[in-house]
């Protein structure tokens, strides 16, 4: 009996507790949480870079390109910026049956957003808020809601 208890408990820990600590989804992505981005912008896409060292995936977006037209928040960041381009925002355990990334899951050059960004620890590329979240499509709406958040947060 005492055997049967230990592969049971051994059985747990091995194999049930890695799906649970790494399977479980992450909480809803938020606007009120996106602006505390230290920098908000607004920017056109301007293309993406072929990676190199790994397969565009679900999980692991290409560098997409942006010139930056507006600053909402934080400081000037340069004319041009490299953004991680995320396809998830972080909910997903798993990607979606049959996805596969194609050039038409990009946006259309020359579009324009409002990118939710912090820098990523090399300096060199950002990422967005929560990934395919931390992109807004830079619509008037979209930049009155955002403008208008930042203010009421001050």
């Amino acid at each position: 009996m005492k055997t049967i208890s230990i592969k049971i408990v051994f059985f747990a820990i091995v194999f049930v507790s890695p799906f649970y600590l790494y399977g479980k989804p992450m909480f809803v992505p938020t606007k009120e949480e996106a602006i505390q981005s230290k920098w908000i912008v607004i920017a056109r896409y301007a293309g993406y870079k072929n990676p190199t060292s790994y397969k565009i995936d679900y999980f692991q977006g290409p560098i997409a390109k942006y010139k930056i037209i507006n600053i909402l928040k934080g400081d000037v960041i340069g004319k041009n910026i490299n953004v991680r381009y995320d396809f998830q925002d972080g909910s997903a355990c798993l990607p979606l049956k049959g996805w596969k990334f194609t050039k038409d899951k990009m946006p259309q050059i020359k579009s324009e957003w409002i990118l939710f960004l912090k820098q990523k620890s090399d300096k060199k590329i950002f990422v967005t808020y929560r990934g395919d979240y931390g992109r807004w499509k830079a619509t008037e709406e979209n930049i009155k809601e955002i403008k208008e958040a930042l203010r009421n947060k001050n």
